[in-house]
């Protein structure tokens, strides 16, 4: 019993070829595995929006942060100053430590924030994907790029996107371990804030009276 059989096309010179019933079974799963390399990719895509996302609010609240406490900076310098005089040395020391914990870790975190945010243009060098937009780019002419990429087989265009989906890979898991990092030191900067701001802004108030 023969394969089934399917007419393909005729091409530019008007030969038209059979594709047998294993080949066409080929092509299904080829075309089969495109669809799900592309929801694939499209969901590592979203992760690395995700990633961004989180790192720009981040961003945002560190910046606010580092921005809210130069105003409580003279009452600082006031309660320091009281304290001096008294010699007391060792409330001002603990107080300026606190500070600068919580400027340090809330920096910290204002650049880890921007690590995320920032692109990352270089592909992986072992899976040069010409899915990649520097790859896209490289060709300065439109027509050149539509012929290569209509040269491309099923599984050239599959092993591409495979390739892809593994270097935006790289990019989401490198994101979300800035980020993971951002947030650990904002909620850091966050504790020492809060501490160091309520306990300055008590003592000046009694130190003023």
């Amino acid at each position: 019993m023969s394969d089934l059989t399917s007419t393909k096309k005729p091409d530019d010179h008007g030969v038209v070829e059979q594709q047998t019933g294993v080949e066409l079974l080929a092509t299904k799963e080829t075309e089969l595995d495109l669809e799900v390399a592309k929801a694939n990719l499209d969901l590592v895509i979203n992760w690395v929006s995700h990633a961004d996302s989180k790192a720009t609010f981040y961003l945002t609240i560190a910046v606010a942060m580092l921005g809210a406490s130069l105003t409580e900076i003279p009452a600082l310098v006031r309660v320091c100053q009281h304290f001096v005089s008294t010699s007391s040395w060792w409330v001002p020391a603990i107080l300026i430590a606190s500070h600068l914990a919580f400027y340090a870790s809330s920096l910290f975190s204002a650049y880890k924030s921007i690590e995320v945010v920032k692109p990352r243009l270089a592909p992986d060098s072992k899976t040069h994907s010409w899915y990649f937009f520097q790859s896209v780019a490289a060709f300065a002419d439109l027509d050149k790029w539509r012929d290569f990429t209509h040269g491309l087989k099923g599984a050239e265009r599959l092993q591409h996107l495979v390739d892809q989906i593994w270097n935006v890979s790289r990019v989401a898991v490198a994101k979300y371990k800035a980020a993971g990092t951002a947030d650990f030191a904002l909620r850091v900067a966050f504790c020492f804030g809060t501490v160091s701001v309520l306990v300055t802004l008590v003592l000046d108030e009694l130190t003023r009276q």
